[in-house]
């Protein structure tokens, strides 16, 4: 059995302007990611704290997770301005990818008859969404150490004897 190929309408729907918006917010999240990873690594001799190195670790994957999707976006693009495909289905509601490569079943449902996407976008995704994760277990180990540290803020300046410090 062949595969099924996938056109573009162009009528009802020309270009994907959400992707390609998305694409962009991503491209500038990924430049602030970068500058604050850049600026932090760049200072974290001046200031050795476990909450900047926290901090360098959750931008470090956040600019890994930025750069991956903005490519899983660029191939979804790509098949849009190639006005066919063979695993991806070319409307607006898959728009920005909002489904799942990995796991998929080929052949069933809307998508009866896809193929399987390139290896090189299962990997992308794959790879951006660990270091979302990762990104993720940084931002728990930030928000604990934060709360560490306004907890002893709080006992320094809160007497024994004060009412607000049972609070």
């Amino acid at each position: 059995m062949s595969p099924a190929i996938s056109y573009l309408n162009e009528e009802s729907y020309p270009f994907p302007v959400w992707g390609l918006l998305y694409a962009v917010v991503l491209g500038v999240a990924c430049v602030a990611s970068v500058a604050a990873t850049w600026t932090l690594r760049k200072h974290s001799k001046l200031v050795s704290s476990c909450v900047c190195s926290a901090m360098l670790h959750f931008f470090i994957w956040k600019s890994i997770y930025t750069l991956f999707r903005i490519a899983v976006v660029s191939a979804v693009i790509h098949e849009y301005l190639c006005k066919t495909s063979t695993w991806f289905i070319l409307d607006e509601d898959h728009d920005v990818g909002g489904f799942r490569f990995i796991g998929r079943e080929v052949g069933t449902g809307s998508s009866s008859g896809l193929c399987e996407p390139p290896y090189y976008v299962k990997i992308c995704l794959f790879i951006g969404d660990a270091s979302l994760i990762s990104g993720a277990y940084w931002m728990l180990i930030l928000v604990v150490e934060l709360l560490r540290l306004v907890v002893r803020r709080l006992r320094f300046w809160c007497p024994k004897g004060s009412t607000y410090a049972g609070r």
